[in-house]
């Protein structure tokens, strides 16, 4: 068994003789193999200290995490998967780390540090591979699918978004120049009721044990609680008012600044909602999660109770004399009306009454969409039901995406 002194003295003379005769095919892992020695277990956290690697395939450096699942890191930034493990670089069985492998999105993508990089880390389903591997606390997690979409959409981009491969090249060159940087991310978290708000819970939870003796409709929780923004209740309990979590849940967030050079910045909001990841263009700059979350709200709503969420639509209680009369009206009906789409791409917001055919349930003007006693309904979100007359109000995003398949 060899002192640790002497493995170290070994390694550095391999990763010297690596760089010499690294133009003509003689690799680090060759050199190991040569003298028996193990390939260190976890590469990728020291090639992020230093930006150097100690082995390459081709001209490329390779670096593998602590599972073992070894990486190329592309030119433009991309960290991409190269679908195989350590055993195989061992057996020499990979020649090269060509472009083929773009093929796929990234695993992740680089971004400048004080000192070495940080990363960004992909969340879409079948190339998260990095997201279990390493702590997801330590870097923000996003859709590159959202992102490529989000961001590629002036006219001197226009192909980038529809030629995946070349947007996720360009995306990962924005990353490493610093054109896009991260602001603010926050991991997966929680936050405990404040003291008023313990007390409305318990109101709450009172109005619903009440409501199941008479086996009436439960009342909600936003009647009774203003949600924080990027916030969900996370209650807990199968039945309702049953709950003693008392808590909010906000999923991983992530805020990009885009340097548009002569135009100023353009912000964008990047996270989950609902096990779905999705991609918001701020109105305004932002420096944190918390001042992105309160600008897609309206102003006029922020503080009015009762507000839900689906989506990029508030659901807002109204009262009846703030309802549009018919004469003001652009459109009346009790059918299914989908609110606009932000993208094309996107499922529909539904709104559907169950006012047993009263043809004036449903209201349009100018004022926005009306509706009393229905539901609104969405593929990737749950159903808010409404029971008296709401309004339909849209977030302040310029635009927005989402794409199914968190991992």
């Amino acid at each position: 068994m060899k002192s640790n002194q002497k493995e170290r003295e070994e390694m550095i003379d391999l990763k010297k003789m690596a760089a010499e005769k690294n133009k003509d095919g003689l690799t680090y892992m060759n050199l190991q193999r040569e003298l028996e020695t193990e390939p260190d277990t976890d590469t990728l956290s020291d090639f992020l200290k230093t930006g150097k690697s100690g082995f390459c395939v081709g001209k490329r450096p390779v670096v593998w995490d602590k599972m073992g699942c070894c990486y190329f890191v592309h030119e433009s930034g991309a960290v991409v998967s190269m679908n195989v493990s350590i055993d195989h670089l061992w057996l020499n069985e990979i020649k090269d780390a060509d472009d083929d492998h773009l093929g796929q999105p990234p695993t992740a993508m680089l971004t400048p540090a004080d000192k070495g990089y940080d990363l960004v880390l992909n969340g879409d389903e079948d190339y998260s591979d990095l997201v279990g591997a390493i702590s997801a606390w330590d870097y923000p997690t996003i859709s590159f699918d959202c992102a490529t979409r989000l961001i590629f959409t002036e006219k001197r981009h226009a192909t980038l978004a529809k030629q995946s491969r070349d947007a996720y090249v360009e995306l990962a060159r924005m990353f490493l120049r610093g054109e896009i940087t991260v602001v603010d991310f926050v991991p997966d978290q929680w936050k405990e009721f404040t003291a008023t708000e313990k007390k409305a819970f318990q109101k709450w939870k009172r109005e619903c044990k009440k409501a199941q003796k008479k086996l009436a409709t439960i009342p909600k929780i936003e009647a009774y609680l203003s949600t924080p923004p990027g916030y969900t209740a996370a209650l807990g309990g199968p039945v309702a008012g049953r709950g003693n979590n008392q808590r909010w849940h906000q999923a991983a967030t992530v805020v990009l600044r885009k340097d548009n050079r002569y135009r100023g910045f353009k912000c964008y909001l990047l996270g989950q909602d609902e096990g779905t990841y999705f991609g918001l263009e701020l109105p305004e700059s932002v420096d944190s999660v918390k001042e992105a979350y309160r600008c897609l709200m309206p102003e006029k709503i922020r503080r009015k109770k009762g507000v839900e969420r689906q989506g990029e639509w508030f659901v807002v209680p109204v009262q009846s004399k703030d309802v549009p009369d018919l004469n003001e009206c652009i459109a009346i009906g009790c059918e299914d009306v989908y609110l606009p789409l932000q993208d094309v791409e996107s499922n529909p917001h539904t709104v559907t009454t169950d006012d047993g055919g009263w043809e004036h349930s449903i209201r349009i003007s100018d004022e926005g969409v009306f509706a009393h006693n229905g539901r609104l309904t969405h593929e990737e979100h749950g159903a808010i039901r409404f029971h008296n007359w709401v309004k339909f109000v849209c977030s302040t995003a310029v635009r927005s995406v989402s794409q199914e398949g968190v991992d």
